[in-house]
């Protein structure tokens, strides 16, 4: 019985708190703040993925290209190329 009361809470629970996450602006979620694309006319700019951890770039042929645990879309002049894409 403790078991489905706690199963129970958490169904309930979880979906309020992330519903709560989103309206303030975070995100439970780190990809899908990852793959933002800007709307101030920038897109058409940003069409590599910067590997923020490392600073290095890929381009999209990369495997590395939005496939890395902390990144976002970058211009091609920013970061250190990637030495297997040439970024």
């Amino acid at each position: 019985m403790v078991m489905r009361r706690a199963t129970r809470n958490r169904a309930v629970v979880l979906p309020i708190l992330c519903s709560l996450v989103l309206a303030v602006g975070l995100c439970a979620s780190h990809d899908s703040l990852a793959h933002v694309v800007p709307t101030d006319g920038l897109a058409a700019e940003l069409v590599h993925w910067l590997n923020t951890k490392t600073d290095t770039r890929h381009n999209a042929q990369c495997r590395y290209f939005k496939n890395t645990k902390e990144g976002r879309l970058c211009r091609p002049n920013e970061g250190t190329a990637c030495k297997i894409c040439g970024g």
